[in-house]
């Protein structure tokens, strides 16, 4: 699997500006998010082919032991 650390770097001048208002006050530029808000919830992010390992290795009970995948599921 490989990396996304990549995505996650939204202060360059790669990353698109953002914009705001408060109200019916004047559109001005917003300050970009933190680095790490793509994780911020928890969330997990790998590109569509590693997702596709993932889910065939939870089909197949592949990566990690058996009891591990039993912990993951519910009652």
């Amino acid at each position: 699997m490989a990396s996304v650390r990549d995505q996650d770097d939204t202060n360059t001048p790669a990353f698109p500006a953002g914009y705001g208002r408060y109200a019916l006050g004047p559109i001005r530029l917003v300050d970009p998010p933190a680095t790490g808000w793509l994780y911020a919830a928890g969330e997990l992010s790998m590109t569509a082919e590693d997702l596709a390992k993932w889910d065939i290795a939870r089909l197949d009970r592949a990566l990690i032991p058996a009891d591990d995948w039993q912990a993951q599921e519910p009652k």
